[in-house]
Order: C-alpha cells, then structure tokens, then sequence
C-alpha cells in the first residue's frame, strides 16, 4: 500500500516522501488504536478501553495533515506542468 500513490512531484519529493511516511504512520496507529481499544473492551472494562481514544484522534489528525500536504504539493506539480505546456506553446 502506497499513500497517494496518484499524487507526483518533481520539486517537493522530500516534503511528498514525508506525507506518504506520515500517512502509513497514522493508518498503522489507527489500526493499533482500534485494535488495542477493541481487546481492552472485551478482556477489561470499558472506562479502560476509552483511554486508548485519543490514540485513534491523533491517527486521524496525523491522516488529515499528511493529506494536506500531498493535496499543496499536487496543486504545485498541476502548476509546473502547465507552465511547461505554456512554454512549450509559445505562450508565455
């Protein structure tokens, strides 16, 4: 599984590389969130399994901003590429 796997960038490889980290990161903890809260609730109670909540918040943020920064650096790569077609027409 490769997030944002679409998304390319010929300036900002770095800045995409960390945001696709970033994003198997957050799907990693949300599955360990999900699952640590799901065997708290059933071994112990549920006051014990709430505790592991915010972990699958923080998942979901992590997600959020990785997904931002993959949508700024697609906007860029449409830019540059239209330059370029620009360019390559004579029309700048």
């Amino acid at each position: 599984m490769k997030p944002f796997s679409s998304v390319e960038s010929r300036n900002f490889i770095t800045l995409l590389l960390v945001s696709r980290i970033a994003a198997s990161f957050s799907f990693l903890l949300f599955i360990l969130g999900v699952g640590v809260t799901l065997w708290t609730s059933l071994t112990e109670s549920l006051p014990n399994a709430i505790t592991f909540m915010p972990l699958i918040v923080w998942s979901i943020l992590i997600f959020l901003f990785a997904g931002i920064i993959a949508v700024l650096v697609s906007i860029e790569e449409h830019l540059r590429m239209q330059e370029v077609r620009d360019v390559r027409n004579s029309k700048i």
